[in-house]
């Protein structure tokens, strides 16, 4: 899921715990810096593609409610932000827009969707505060996608199709059907361009 912020010109990804060990975060804790337009508020704090930002403003971030939240609680204010470069602890101060800045890039992210106003706000801010109960249903079908992946039913049926595909017998069998469908479609090709076919076609 990414997060995207027109204040700051930084596009944010949500990372599983495999993403978030590869980039030495601890659990799923952080998000990973997608991309940063130049000349924005992020490209002036030094934040760059492949940063992890743990911490703003002393809060940790553990999903994109906590940065958006913050972000637009904090617009003009000059913020810590707390990354993980190169698996090395790093601050950097970070000042986003007071308004609604123009990124360079075409998005279909939530800020290009809903764009400015006082009703676009709030909007923003509802789903903001709505993000937290968004991560807690992707995280239970996570949960639930893990718990089908162990189950003794998948474990029988993985195991079923291993035993088949060691089958040498149900190869030959494959490689039969294979042979005759090939033959069944170059003769129906051979048809086609007969002269019979196609004096029956003009």
């Amino acid at each position: 899921m990414l997060v995207n912020s027109s204040f700051t010109g930084a596009k944010l990804e949500v990372m599983g715990p495999q993403l978030a060990e590869f980039f030495g975060a601890q659990g799923s804790a952080g998000l990973l810096v997608r991309s940063v337009d130049s000349n924005s508020p992020a490209s002036v704090a030094g934040l760059r593609a492949g940063d992890v930002v743990v911490k703003i403003n002393s809060i940790s971030v553990a999903s994109g409610s906590d940065w958006s939240k913050t972000i637009h609680e904090n617009r003009g204010k000059p913020l810590p932000v707390v990354i993980l470069r190169d698996k090395r602890v790093q601050t950097l101060t970070l000042t986003p827009d007071t308004k609604k800045r123009s990124s360079v890039e075409s998005g279909i992210g939530l800020e290009e969707f809903f764009g400015s106003g006082e009703q676009a706000e709030r909007t923003r801010e509802t789903l903001a505060e709505l993000q937290p109960l968004f991560d807690s249903m992707a995280a239970d079908a996570r949960r639930r996608m893990e718990a089908v992946r162990n189950s003794p039913e998948m474990a029988g049926m993985m195991a079923r199709l291993e035993t088949f595909e060691a089958n040498p017998e149900l190869r030959v069998d494959l490689e039969t059907a294979r042979r005759q469908v090939d033959a069944a479609a170059d003769a129906a090709r051979r048809a086609a361009d007969s002269p019979q076919c196609r004096q029956r076609m003009n």
